[in-house]
């Protein structure tokens, strides 16, 4: 028995049988109202929003859970999508089946997928029930500066999220658009990875430059900084691409911001594809792993997960440092450049200070001596 409710109702369609034609975009974006309903769940609120759909905390219907009040029930994260043409929607069905069948501590879990109409406008939808995380973002956590991060913190995090890799690659999964606001840290201190690249493989999330995101001050904070070279290039992006990305993560929380720090999205992607990673920047012991994270060419980095989750292990049993003072390798990183590819007006500038301090020195030397 389901309850009158106000705002728009939503009607729940199963399987590919129920379905007529291709999804189609709505003409507008999609709001769905506190209380309606999406296949077996009831919204209780809105989370967040993106160009493709909205994630909601939603609880289980009264006539989904036997009865029992829906106050009772575990709430989830409910993702609902739109715009989506068939062959998204049967390839996002197969990338969730084997997403739904993965058991691992550090990769939020897939409860659930189904398809929905609207009944306002006849709008097909597809939403996935994720359990609902309390906490924040790895980025949240990041950006407070009350709560810095040692290298064992960081070792920590890194190999819980290598041994979520492991399990995505494992299940013939590929992220491909791991960041920091991508995992989420439970209460409990675990980190989860979230968000996964089912959307991506789908096209859903444009990889190009146009999904930068800039902040107010005009940092790069999106997508773009944790690419690898063959995603900015449009190549074939593997499981390869997940350690780039990790290394980046890695990267930042030792260093204060990823290798490839710009002020435009644009500048970043340029050196993605052409500079150096700036080694000199972390601690001696990282350089190693961080250099065969992010190789260039993604045959030059780790191999496996499994390799990858050992090295972090190393690290994690080796004896941590101090939190650094990372102010100002974040400016350099964000408005400077590394010595190992500076540009034309870097080289003018440093051939400028060269002579201005040869003329100092023949300037000097040219005084006379005093008695």
């Amino acid at each position: 028995m389901t309850a009158s409710r106000e705002g728009p109702t939503i009607r729940s369609t199963f399987g590919p049988s129920s379905v007529r034609g291709p999804l189609v975009a709505a003409e507008a974006p999609i709001s769905i109202e506190p209380g309606a309903r999406v296949g077996p769940y009831e919204v209780v609120r809105p989370l967040g929003r993106g160009a493709h759909g909205q994630v909601y905390e939603a609880r289980p219907a009264v006539d989904a859970t036997d009865g029992r009040s829906a106050d009772d029930t575990p709430a989830v994260a409910l993702k609902v999508l739109h715009g989506l043409p068939e062959e998204a929607r049967a390839r996002l069905a197969r990338e969730a089946r084997a997403h739904a069948e993965l058991r691992s501590p550090f990769v939020v879990p897939l409860l659930g997928t189904g398809e929905a109409t609207l009944d306002s406008d006849e709008s097909r939808v597809l939403w996935l029930a994720f359990e609902l995380v309390v906490g924040g973002t790895l980025r949240a956590a990041m950006d407070d500066p009350s709560d810095p991060f040692d290298e064992e913190r960081i070792a920590s995090v890194g190999l819980e999220l290598g041994r979520g890799l492991q399990a995505l690659h494992a299940a013939g999964l590929v992220h491909r658009d791991l960041k920091p606001a991508n995992v989420l840290v439970g209460d409990d201190g675990r980190c989860r990875i979230a968000d996964l690249g089912m959307i991506r493989e789908l096209g859903l999330l444009d990889a190009s430059l146009a999904s930068a995101e800039l902040s107010s001050a005009g940092g790069f904070v999106g997508t773009v900084a944790y690419a690898s070279p063959e995603q900015i290039e449009g190549r074939e992006a593997g499981p390869q691409c997940d350690f780039w990305a990790l290394g980046a993560i890695l990267f930042e929380l030792l260093a204060g911001a990823p290798p490839f720090a710009r002020p435009n999205p644009f500048a970043c992607a340029k050196a993605i594809c052409v500079d150096r990673v700036p080694l000199g920047l972390v601690p001696v012991r990282w350089r190693p792993l961080l250099q065969r994270l992010l190789a260039r060419d993604p045959a030059r980095r780790l191999a496996s997960a499994d390799e990858l989750v050992h090295e972090l292990d190393l690290l994690l049993a080796a004896p941590s440092t101090a939190p650094r003072n990372r102010s100002g390798v974040q400016w350099l990183l964000r408005y400077g450049r590394t010595w190992e590819s500076p540009g034309p007006l870097g080289r003018i500038l440093v051939a400028a200070g060269a002579a201005a301090l040869v003329l100092l020195l023949l300037w000097l030397v040219s005084l006379p001596a005093s008695s």
